[in-house]
């Protein structure tokens, strides 16, 4: 198993790393070395006397209806920042399974998967037992067999980033489902470009040296997933519910949960499965899901993470969690002032208003479909998105008012977003959940009329149809000619409502209840628009608070002491870093990081040392502190100096 997994490493791996990772602080061996969970006290921990023999328990609880079920039993865990008291526990919670689009849940709103982490084991216990009403169905104690996976050849781990010990780390585990042993090659091939996408990419390449990555291949009987919620014989059983492209769902999560685990102790944060599928579709909740599709997996895949990552809810209209980070039901609720584009004055509400939300997912091949919408037509902008599956080439047609838009369709089979209008330019090779460049569609000359730039005031339709040459060819198979999903809205004027995808101000968004709240922006955050690749500034701010809980700015500190011929102490220090600011391999464009250290002896600061990460100094004895804050343009507001952290050791004499 190891030959084997050096052997698939080496294929590409090798390479890929050297390109991905940063140059990681290399690690002398001292006469004393402190690893990380035995280091000196830093800030947070100096009421312990003893840190070193200090740990955190956590325990994770599958709550459904009345009773839980224990996911991973009481046992130590990665610590927790936040954590300051005796008594304190952290209580984290997320739906068994988060389906984004309107559709009847699966799970009663009371299915979550709950983590508790503390500081004392019976403080966990206690507050598990709390939280599921004394209804736990497993010992605490009783660790779940791990079962051989149904397979010659057992699983294959393959570490694609290693920056740090997953104690100090955010680990993510690619698993692959529906890959046959014949397509090993294929699922790695996937996980890379997957990774690429999102990681080298814009979306998480800012916030890498967090993280470990790591995939799992577990051959499967059958290749592909299943459809009309009937699994086929694949390692995890992914599988539509119908045969629409919307949600993906686990059928068996006990493997998926054991794999995960099989990567090692307190590495398995963030298990995610990746489906052998050309198509959309994908879920949220316990397990991130999507499938290798090059047109949709990357889209559905850091949509689902960004909700792991960060504590947010949708941005999007249409939804129906709007909590977090990223909303307000009011504008004296912001939570993002700091982060305003013009200060107060942006406090304001940009003025817009929905004219359609419909989710359809209607067969275009039973006929035309028609939403209609009534407007004061005082709104000089409007735009329409919608979303739909199937369609080859020239299939679908989309009239207003009886009057053919002048638009021509993507051309690929898989579901596709269209924002309309659009550039005429558009870039034809990101066709498919494309982020389009941007113009307001002028009505004037689709009406006829000389000037306004708003729809007349009235009952106005949009068709969706298949055209003629859709119905003319053979049967293929392909999704069906579908539409998924359409959007309306209606915008003041720029003095009403800022377009700019970088401003940051009160943006309105409707839940599938017609209900209001605000967001941060307009349309570039991929938790609003599943196309773009970005996060707001907000949220990205809210994914450092969440990693930095978890996750200590300071990896490592190494202090070794040699006696001199004289009896004189010759002091050696090294202190590791997260590869951040200066110590990242490849800077950050347009990025603003910097790390300050500060070395205190003796309670005082020692002015030479100063950024310094190394020093020899002779006849150092004494109390020592080293103070180190990272300072990034992604954050600007930090409660709980989470961006701080400090260690405090003694040198003693020869």
């Amino acid at each position: 198993m190891i030959d084997r997994l050096h052997v698939v490493s080496l294929k590409f791996f090798l390479a890929y790393v050297s390109l991905l990772l940063f140059v990681p602080l290399s690690r002398s061996h001292f006469a004393s070395q402190i690893p990380f969970h035995e280091q000196s006290s830093p800030s947070y921990y100096k009421s312990l006397s003893n840190p070193s023999l200090y740990k955190f328990f956590g325990v994770t609880l599958l709550r459904i209806g009345g009773h839980c079920d224990v996911l991973q039993p009481l046992d130590v865990v990665q610590h927790h920042r936040l954590l300051v008291h005796e008594d304190d526990v952290q209580i984290t919670e997320r739906p068994r399974v988060a389906e984004r689009e309107a559709v009847e849940s699966v799970d009663s709103e009371d299915d979550k998967v709950i983590e508790v982490v503390g500081r004392s084991a019976d403080r966990v216990r206690a507050t598990a037992h709390e939280l599921c009403s004394g209804n736990i169905k497993l010992d605490f104690h009783e660790t779940p067999a791990y079962k051989k996976p149904d397979n010659d050849e057992g699983d294959v781990i393959i570490p694609i980033v290693s920056s740090g010990p997953p104690s100090n780390r955010i680990d993510v585990v690619f698993m692959g489902d529906g890959y046959t042993k014949q397509e090993e090659e294929r699922f790695i091939s996937d996980i890379k470009r997957l990774v690429e996408d999102m990681f080298a990419g814009e979306t998480f390449r800012s916030v890498l040296p967090f993280f470990n990555l790591w995939a799992v291949y577990r051959p499967s009987k059958e290749s592909g997933i299943g459809v009309g919620g009937i699994p086929k014989g694949t390692s995890f059983g992914l599988y539509r519910d119908g045969t629409e492209l919307r949600g993906i769902y686990c059928s068996k999560p006990r493997q998926a949960r054991e794999a995960c685990r099989g990567v090692g102790p307190q590495a398995c944060d963030y298990p995610t499965i990746i489906g052998n599928d050309d198509f959309y579709g994908g879920l949220g909740g316990e397990f991130v899901i999507s499938t290798r599709s090059f047109t949709s997996g990357t889209v559905v895949l850091r949509h689902e993470m960004g909700h792991n990552f960060v504590r947010v809810g949708e941005e999007y209209d249409g939804g129906y969690v709007y909590e977090g980070v990223n909303s307000a039901r009011s504008l004296a609720a912001l939570g993002w002032g700091h982060w305003l584009s013009d200060g107060n004055d942006s406090w304001k509400e940009q003025h817009s208003q929905i004219r359609i939300q419909d989710y359809s997912w209607y067969n275009l091949a039973k006929g035309p479909y028609r939403l209609s919408f009534t407007t004061n037509g005082k709104f000089p902008r409007w735009w329409l998105k919608f979303s739909a599956s199937g369609m080859d080439g020239d299939d679908l047609e989309v009239l207003l008012d009886g009057k053919r838009m002048p638009w021509k369709s993507c051309g690929i089979l898989d579901r596709w977003l269209v924002i309309y209008p659009e550039l005429v330019t558009q870039i034809s090779h990101l066709c498919g959940f494309a982020f389009l460049e941007f113009s307001f569609y002028d009505v004037s000359n689709f009406y006829n009329l000389n000037s306004s730039y708003a729809f007349p005031a009235g009952t106005h339709t949009f068709e969706f149809r298949l055209s003629k040459t859709a119905f003319s060819k053979k049967t293929r198979p392909a999704p069906i000619h579908q539409l998924c999903s359409v959007t309306m809205l209606e915008y003041g004027s720029e003095s009403e409502f800022v377009w700019d995808d970088l401003h940051i101000s009160a943006y309105q968004t409707w839940s599938i209840s017609n209900k209001k709240t605000y967001r941060p922006s307009n349309e570039g955050c991929l938790m609003r628009n599943m196309s773009s690749p970005r996060f707001c500034s907000v949220c990205k701010e809210g994914m450092w608070m969440q990693f930095l809980r978890r996750v200590d700015i300071i990896d490592g500190l190494d202090v070794g002491t040699e006696c001199t011929a004289r009896k004189e102490a010759l002091t050696t220090m090294e202190l590791q870093l997260l590869p951040f600011a200066q110590f990242r391999k490849t800077p950050l464009e347009n990025g603003q990081e910097r790390y300050h250290i500060s070395w205190f002896h003796e309670g005082i600061v020692v002015p030479t040392l100063k950024d310094t990460t190394n020093w020899t100094l002779p006849n150092a004895t004494g109390h020592w502190k080293v103070r180190v804050q990272l300072e990034t343009s992604e954050v600007r507001h930090d409660p709980n100096e989470l961006l701080v952290a400090e260690r405090d050791f003694h040198v003693q004499n020869c």
